[in-house]
């Protein structure tokens, strides 16, 4: 991998006791898991990364899908001599922490999965609709070109989600690759004991998805947040937690 592995950003607080890696989701960086980061560095050493192509980690060179990231923090992790690390993932970060435990079980001790991607949507009719739109622009602006065929693609980018918009060129490719992925084989595979916690408004990652890696993840279990949306481990800090605070077997008070 032609990757600048040393480039990557992390953030670390907490002693020397054994480590945590904490990943985010699709447009954070380093500091969005740090409610999580400042309670659980009393017991452990934690690290957040910022993961290739988010805050300032450069991005790779052509569009990643979720191996490529693995790979990356794999890398990263060797490059840092890190082996059984408890890991916790969220979304996105949820995505690269499911392929990480599947092709390299020795780096990760236990997994705690947020509102986790990994699984591809099922999409709407209105979804389907939108996107056979933007597909019929790009044509028309092909055959076009032109003035009208910029029109079009103006047209195009706005039926584009607000990740796709912020996104740079290599990002949207990656984006296209991400989203599809279906990584049941991978989580089918997953040793490590793993804790998936949701909120049942979760609309970005809806909970039948949790349900689902439920089933697939041997031994898995599943806390439910009643009212919480995708970010629950800001609406609902305390809660998370709690319930990381117990899966990861932290003894002192916090």
């Amino acid at each position: 991998m032609n990757y600048p592995i040393d480039k990557i950003v992390s953030q670390a607080q907490g002693s020397d006791d054994p480590t945590m890696l904490l990943l985010h989701g699709w447009g954070g960086d380093e500091t969005t898991l740090a409610a999580l980061a400042r309670p659980l560095s009393a017991q452990r050493h934690v690290i957040r990364l910022a993961l290739p192509g988010f805050g300032k980690s450069p991005e790779p060179s052509e569009p990643w899908g979720s191996l490529e990231y693995a790979e990356a923090v794999a890398a990263w992790m060797d490059h840092e001599r890190l082996k059984g690390v408890d890991l916790v993932g969220h979304s996105h970060g949820g995505r690269v922490a499911i392929r990480l435990a599947a092709i390299r079980p020795d780096l990760v001790g236990r997994l705690a999965l947020m509102g986790s991607a990994g699984l591809p949507p099922r999409r709407s009719v209105s979804l389907k609709l939108k996107t056979l739109y933007g597909k019929l622009l790009k044509i028309v602006a092909g055959i076009v070109g032109g003035r009208f065929a910029a029109t079009m693609e103006v047209r195009r980018q706005k039926l584009g989600s607000a990740d796709w918009k912020a996104a740079s060129p290599v990002m949207r490719g990656t984006l296209r690759r991400v989203i599809p992925e279906d990584l049941s084989l991978e989580m089918r595979s997953i040793q490590a004991a793993t804790l998936l916690i949701w909120g049942s408004k979760d609309t970005a990652t809806p909970l039948w998805m949790g349900e689902r890696m439920r089933q697939l993840i041997n031994g898995s279990r599943l806390e439910v947040l009643e009212g919480a949306g995708h970010y629950a481990f800001l609406e609902r800090t305390g809660e998370v937690v709690s319930l990381l605070w117990k899966h990861f077997g932290l003894t002192k008070a916090w």
